[in-house]
């Protein structure tokens, strides 16, 4: 389905280890967390657009 793992906790799938990097999904909270900590929550490009998961 997709080139990695999934990263799991209790039956559910939270985050996706692939290309030596984890992606999470993220709120606003969690994302403005996120930035403090030098990083950025998933999102992907498509047709010259960046869209952002939550």
């Amino acid at each position: 389905m997709f080139g990695g793992f999934g990263v799991y906790a209790d039956g559910t799938m939270f985050g996706l280890a692939a290309g030596g990097e984890v992606h999470r999904k993220a709120d606003t909270a969690f994302a403005e967390t996120l930035a403090d900590l030098g990083s950025q929550p998933f999102a992907f490009s498509r047709r010259d657009r960046r869209t952002g998961v939550s």
